[in-house]
């Protein structure tokens, strides 16, 4: 039985390696080009899995090639599939992404990642999801996620809701139903323009203390930075605290699935009831070690290794100070 369950799409990635971002109208050559599983939800649940946690994905893919090459990489990583439908109207995800030297990224996303989904409530068998310890979800497909959250927090209220905003998903949704969403949540793990997208601040800090301050039922709210690191905000009584945890030190050769290796091994540091300190400092070093492979789930490791890299590299991050805010 799974303790983690991930909600939301998967998709087969080609990657292709490029010396610079193309201008309007301008042909670059590919140096390298590769078909490889990713997909955000899709990417975390195969991080959980890697760290040793039973992990399980909810939700759809094609009946097509891409398809059968995304479950077979699941059953490959014991990834529990039983809440994972095959879609014989619909097609796979198939995303396109453009990598340059430096580890920068831009990604082209496939319409089917929105169009291949569950259906409310024929395709969710509601047993399945009994035993998870956390839920996390990109809320890509809201109406699934709130279906099954809902029934979750019903029959175990103390159930984990983890929800990682994408700025895609606050333009899609909106803030009126974004903010409602919330009211479900736990842990808010957005990314930077996610957060920036939602409240229309520039300062992800500032961002944070907002929706921490409006939504009580939110416990950590834990933005992803990119390079930069994590900020890391949580309530202390009527005060709010904030602590930034620098990232390491790496050179990069492809960021694409960072965030979805910090978010994994965020959750399994959670339920292991880590500290913050320990819990912020390995997701970041998660994220770094996805950075150093081709490919959103390449460089996806076991918590050994993981904290391997943390101990090796204490002295390696872009700055050795926490900063309080």
């Amino acid at each position: 039985m799974a303790e983690i369950l991930g909600v939301g799409a998967c998709a087969l990635d080609m990657i292709a390696k490029i010396k610079h971002f193309p201008e309007p109208d301008e042909k670059v050559d590919a140096e390298s080009y590769v078909y490889l599983p990713g997909g955000v939800t899709g990417n975390y649940i195969t991080g959980v899995a890697r760290l040793g946690i039973p992990a399980g994905f909810v939700g759809a893919i094609g009946n097509d090639s891409a398809g059968e090459t995304l479950l077979q990489d699941f059953e490959k990583e014991r990834v529990d599939t039983s809440l994972l439908q095959i879609k014989d109207d619909s097609s796979s995800a198939v995303n396109f992404i453009m990598v340059t030297g430096s580890g920068e990224r831009v990604i082209i996303q496939s319409p089917y990642m929105i169009k291949t989904r569950l259906k409310v409530p024929e395709d969710i068998d509601l047993r399945l999801i009994k035993g998870a310890k956390l839920i996390h979800t990109t809320a890509i497909h809201k109406d699934v996620s709130e279906y099954i959250i809902k029934a979750s927090k019903k029959d175990n209220p103390d159930i984990i809701i983890s929800f990682d905003l994408e700025k895609q998903v606050a333009v899609q949704y909106g803030y009126d139903e974004i903010e409602k969403f919330l009211d479900l949540v736990d842990i808010l793990i957005p990314q930077r323009l996610g957060i920036m997208e939602l409240t229309g601040k520039h300062d992800p800090t500032v961002a944070a203390k907002i929706l921490l301050g409006k939504k009580p039922n939110i416990k950590i709210i834990a933005v992803t930075l990119g390079s930069d690191g994590c900020v890391i905000s949580t309530r202390n009584g009527d005060k709010i605290e904030q602590k930034t945890y620098p990232a390491y030190n790496i050179k990069p050769i492809d960021t694409t699935g960072a965030g979805d290796a910090f978010n994994a091994a965020f959750s399994v540091g959670y339920l292991k009831d880590w500290d913050l300190d320990k819990i912020a400092n390995f997701a970041n070093a998660a994220g770094a070690l996805n950075c150093l492979k081709v490919g959103a789930r390449t460089g996806m490791t076991s918590m050994e290794n993981v904290l391997k890299f943390m101990k090796e590299n204490n002295n390696n991050k872009k700055n050795n100070n926490h900063k309080h805010l």
